[in-house]
């Protein structure tokens, strides 16, 4: 008994060394081949390894959901260039770029082809947030200033939690997603999803290259008309512009349970939440927009309600170009008049309106003139202003024996003081 206690002791012990040591990095001793090998992240929730998806039975690197039992990849390395059978081998090579090589004729595949190098040991590896660096040895994991690359930079047809849409302006990175071309070709299809920001900032979706739908323009606050786009107990969302970058991205804030938001092969969008209990992706969102929300929908100088029929109506002061589509474009009712003539009228209309201000301020100018000369007539009728004050006032004359005699023949007793006019006498 205490035999059997002893040995599944050391099997369990043995069990447990062999899941903390489970591998999350490749380096340029341990690669990575098509033999059933993975490596997963520290927390286990990805993997990455080799895949075939659906039905097909080309050979894909790419992660995945490692705990989720229906397979769910959310990233892959080779798209275009898949693999015809299992000799692919994924590999960092001394300057720490990855590279995913085809053993039967020793051909590159697949590469990071980053510009930046390593100078130390580099290694590949897969973080808990299922984007996979590229980083030195001796570097941590926490500062994306030190990697040499990252597969979140890159994002497949999935947004992760932490995968920016949006653009690095200095490195000139732009962070797109792609849909798949359908479940079984994970090569890029018609649709694509981006943070567009040029202009006023929006997300914006893409069928090639023509514009299909977009969420609406961000205003500072969150995106305009989507209600559905806003943070919430369990995503929380944030836009950043400074002079490096400028993207949208959304974070998780309680849940623990995997969540990713795709664009699926049909263009649709959207957001699930894994559920154990139902052992299934649970919808959270699915969107494509109304017709509103279609990109042109209506036409130039238009505004579009879907409440209304028909949907689109010109703005004050335009009507429709053709009445019978109420999506054409809208005109000026009264058309603007940018001619020569046209100058000249607004020109004559200008001096017209000079004339007239000028004249009334003469003619008020002359209005309180004639208001103060007849107050001050009537005042003076009244008698409350003198007629002496007109009169020239006479200064009396003195001789010069009266002035000796009243000064005491000008003795210093009698003097007041002095000015600059010589003294003064009483």
């Amino acid at each position: 008994m205490e035999s059997l206690t002893l040995l599944l002791l050391c099997l369990s012990l043995v069990n447990n060394i062999a899941i903390s040591n489970a591998r999350d990095t490749i380096d340029r001793v341990q690669f990575l081949s098509d033999n059933g090998e993975t490596i997963v992240s520290a927390d286990e929730t990805f993997a990455l390894g080799f895949f075939s998806p659906g039905t097909s039975k080309n050979r894909y690197v790419g992660i995945w959901y490692n705990k989720v039992p229906k397979e769910t990849v959310v990233w892959v390395a080779n798209r275009n260039k898949p693999l015809t059978d299992s000799s692919g081998v994924l590999k960092v090579n001394d300057t720490g770029i990855l590279v995913l090589l085809d053993r039967s004729n020793d051909m590159v595949v697949w590469s990071s082809n980053t510009t930046t190098t390593a100078t130390g040991d580099p290694i590949a590896k897969l973080l808990n947030s299922g984007n996979l660096v590229v980083h030195e040895r001796s570097k941590g994991d926490d500062d994306s200033r030190d990697f040499v690359w990252q597969s979140f930079d890159y994002p497949s047809d999935i947004i992760l939690p932490g995968i920016k849409l949006g653009r690095n302006l200095v490195t000139g990175i732009k962070w797109s997603i792609t849909s798949w071309s359908n479940s079984s070709d994970p090569s890029p299809g018609r649709y694509s999803l981006r943070f567009d920001i040029d202009g006023c900032p929006q997300t914006m979706m893409r069928d090639g290259s023509t514009k299909v739908f977009r969420f609406g323009s961000w205003n500072g606050v969150q995106l305009i008309g989507q209600a559905a786009v806003t943070t919430n107990s369990i995503v929380k969302y944030s836009y950043v512009f400074n002079e490096e970058e400028q993207y949208g991205m959304y974070e998780l804030i309680n849940s623990v349970a995997p969540h990713k938001l795709m664009l699926q092969s049909d263009g649709i969008i959207r957001r699930t939440t894994w559920s154990s209990e139902k052992s299934s992706w649970i919808t959270i969102m699915s969107k494509r927009g109304d017709t509103c929300d279609n990109y042109a929908t209506c036409g130039s100088y238009s505004s579009c309600n879907i409440n209304r029929n028909p949907i689109c109506s010109c703005l004050d002061g335009f009507v429709l170009s053709n009445k019978q589509d109420s999506s054409s474009d809208c005109v000026r009712r009264t058309s603007l008049n940018c001619r020569g003539d046209g100058n000249e009228s607004l020109n004559s209309r200008i001096r017209k309106k000079k004339i007239i201000i000028i004249s009334c301020v003469l003619s008020f100018g002359i209005l309180i003139f004639i208001v103060i000369v007849i107050y001050r007539w009537t005042l003076q009728k009244n008698g409350k202003i003198s007629d002496h004050l007109d009169e020239e006032i006479e200064l009396p004359l003195f001789d010069m024996s009266t002035i000796i005699s009243a000064t005491n023949n000008f003795s210093a007793e009698n003097i007041l003081g002095k000015g600059g006019f010589g003294s003064v006498y009483k």
